[in-house]
C-alpha cells in the first residue's frame, strides 16, 4: 500500500478517500452514540435557524463562525447525526489534500509522494469522537492554510500577501475556535526564527488577523450583543469551569499508538543527516506548532478526543518522514502495516465496553445517556437549569440558557434588579414547557417572579410543568 501513494500522481486522491471511506464507515455503519458535545451543537444549530443571534440570545462558548456551521446544517438537515459525520469525512479529505499540496509544492520531502495524505487519514480517523463535525475540526483547516504560507516565507516567497492571508487563516481559525488563538503566537516565532521576515510583514499578518477579529466584534456590536460576545467568546477561555469529558490520562492512552510511532520516527528523522537547510527549517516549524497544539489543551473547557486534533498534522508529518526514510520497500510495507493493525486494533479495543479498558479509558461521560424525564420533555421546549444537556435529546431548548457556566450568572444572582429584569423577560419572551432545576434555583426563580409562577406547576422535586402543557 505505502509503494502505491510514494508515486507522485494525483489521481492517488482517488483512493485516499476510498481508503477515507473504508476508515470511517464500519464506526458509522456499525453505529455510534450521540455524543453530548454533538448534542451540545444541535442545539445551537437548531435555535439559531430558528431566529436570533449567538451569544444575545443563546449562550454558549462556541465560535461564531462554528455556530454558523451548525445554524446552515440544521436548517438543511435538521438534527441529523449522519450529517455531522458525512461532512466531516468531506472535510478530512479536503485537509488531506491541502496537507499534501503544502508539503509537495514546498518540497518538505526528498520525494513527490502521497504518502502523507494517506497517513494524514489515517490518523483522523483513529478514534468514534474524530468522525463528527466539530469545531476543532473546522478550525485546524485553516491553520494548515497558515502553515503553508509560512513553508512559503522559508522557501523565500516573499510577497506581502502571504503575510496578509496567514493573518487571515489564523483569524478564521480563531473564529471557529478560540483555542487555536495560540497559534498566531507559534507562527509569529517561526516567521522570526526560521525567516527573514521584517518587522513590517509581521505587523501586516497581525493586523490581518485583528482586522477579521474586529469585523465580528462589530457585527455583535451592531446587534447589540458586544459585550455577550466578549465575555463569552474571548473571556470564557480563561475562566470557565473546567469540566473534562477525559483526563490527560485518558488521552494520552488513546494517542498511545500514533504517539509511540511519533516519538521514533523524530529520533529516527534527527539521526539521520538527510535533508537540506529549509527542510530542517520545516520541522522546526512543526515542533512549534505541535507546542501550540499541546497548550490548547489548557484552554479547552471541555477535554475529550477530538481536542486532539490539532496534533495530528503534526504527527501526520513526521510519520510520513519515518515511513519514507526506509529504504527497503517491503520494510517500509510491513512497517506500516503493524502501524495500520496497532492503530485501529488499538482503538477498537479501546472503543469497546470492556471491563478492564473502561477502568483506564471510559467514555461514558461522552455519550448522551437516557434521561429520567424522557417522557416528559419528548417534543417540548424545555430549560435544564445545569449541565446534564442529555434531557434535550428529544427536547429543544427554550430561552437563553444552554451552557451553565454562563446561566448561572444570571440564575444564581437574581438579588439584583437588572439581572432579574433579563431574566423575566427571558422567560416571558420564551417561555419552557417544561424546567428542570437540577441545582435547585428553582424555588428562588419562582418566588422572586410571581408572574413567572403563576404559570407553571412543580412535579416532583426538581421538575415545573406549564400548565397550558402539562399532563
Amino acid at each position: 500500500m505505502l509503494s502505491f501513494f510514494r508515486l507522485n500522481d494525483p489521481y492517488r486522491l482517488i483512493f485516499v478517500l476510498a481508503l477515507l471511506l473504508a476508515f470511517r464507515l464500519p464506526f458509522i455503519i456499525s453505529g455510534i452514540p450521540l455524543l453530548i458535545t454533538e448534542l451540545n451543537w444541535m442545539l445551537i444549530g437548531e435555535t439559531l435557524s430558528n431566529g436570533g443571534i449567538m451569544y444575545r440570545d443563546l449562550w454558549d462558548n462556541i465560535g461564531p463562525l462554528s455556530s454558523l456551521v451548525y445554524q446552515t446544517v440544521d436548517f438543511i438537515f435538521g438534527r441529523s447525526q449522519l450529517s455531522y459525520q458525512l461532512l466531516s469525512l468531506l472535510i478530512v479529505f479536503i485537509q488531506a489534500i491541502i496537507f499534501n499540496r503544502l508539503l509537495l509544492i514546498n518540497k518538505a520531502y526528498n520525494e513527490n509522494t502521497y504518502v502523507p495524505a494517506l497517513v494524514y487519514v489515517v490518523c483522523m480517523s483513529t478514534n468514534f469522537e474524530l468522525l463528527t463535525l466539530s469545531p476543532q475540526l473546522m478550525s485546524v483547516t485553516f491553520v494548515l492554510l497558515a502553515i503553508n504560507n509560512i513553508f512559503k516565507r522559508i522557501d523565500n516567497f516573499t510577497k506581502d500577501e502571504l503575510f496578509l492571508n496567514a493573518g487571515l487563516y489564523l483569524g478564521v481559525s480563531t473564529l471557529f475556535h478560540f483555542p487555536t488563538a495560540l497559534f498566531l503566537i507559534s507562527t509569529l516565532l517561526s516567521l522570526v526564527l526560521f525567516s527573514s521576515a521584517i518587522p513590517r510583514r509581521l505587523l501586516l499578518m497581525t493586523f490581518g488577523y485583528f482586522q477579521l477579529l474586529l469585523i465580528v466584534v462589530l457585527y455583535y456590536y451592531w446587534h447589540d450583543a458586544g459585550r455577550e460576545f466578549y465575555f463569552q467568546f474571548f473571556q470564557a477561555s480563561f475562566i470557565i469551569d473546567r469540566n473534562p469529558f477525559m483526563g490527560l490520562g485518558s488521552l494520552a492512552l488513546i494517542l498511545l499508538i500514533p504517539g509511540s510511532f511519533f516519538i521514533i520516527s523524530f529520533f529516527k528523522l534527527y539521526s539521520r543527516n538527510y535533508y537540506v537547510n529549509f527542510q530542517v527549517k520545516f520541522q522546526s516549524v512543526m515542533l512549534l506548532t505541535l507546542f501550540a497544539a499541546l497548550l490548547t489543551l489548557l484552554l479547552e473547557p471541555n477535554l475529550s478526543a477530538v481536542s486532539l486534533i490539532y496534533l495530528f498534522p503534526v504527527i501526520a508529518f513526521f510519520l510520513s518522514h519515518f515511513f519514507l526514510l526506509i529504504e527497503k520497500r517491503l520494510k517500509a510495507e510491513m512497517v506500516f502495516a503493524i502501524f495500520l493493525i496497532l492503530t485501529f486494533g488499538y482503538q477498537a479495543i479501546i472503543d469497546k465496553d470492556i471491563k478492564w479498558v473502561g477502568q483506564l479509558v471510559n467514555f461514558t461521560p461522552i455519550h448522551v445517556g437516557q434521561s429520567p424525564f424522557e417522557s416528559v420533555v419528548k417534543d417540548k421546549k424545555i430549560v435544564v437549569l445545569g449541565t446534564e444537556l442529555s434531557y434535550y435529546k428529544h427536547a429543544s431548548l427554550a430561552t437563553p440558557y444552554l451552557n451553565w457556566h454562563f446561566s448561572k450568572i444570571h440564575l444564581q444572582n437574581l438579588g439584583y434588579y437588572d439581572i432579574l429584569t433579563d431574566v423575566f423577560k427571558n422567560f416571558e419572551n420564551d417561555p419552557p414547557e417544561v424546567i428542570i432545576d437540577l441545582q435547585n434555583v428553582g424555588s428562588s426563580l419562582m418566588q422572586k417572579m410571581p408572574t413567572i409562577s403563576s404559570k407553571y406547576r412543580k412535579s416532583g422535586d426538581n421538575v415545573y410543568l406549564l400548565k397550558t402543557s402539562s399532563r
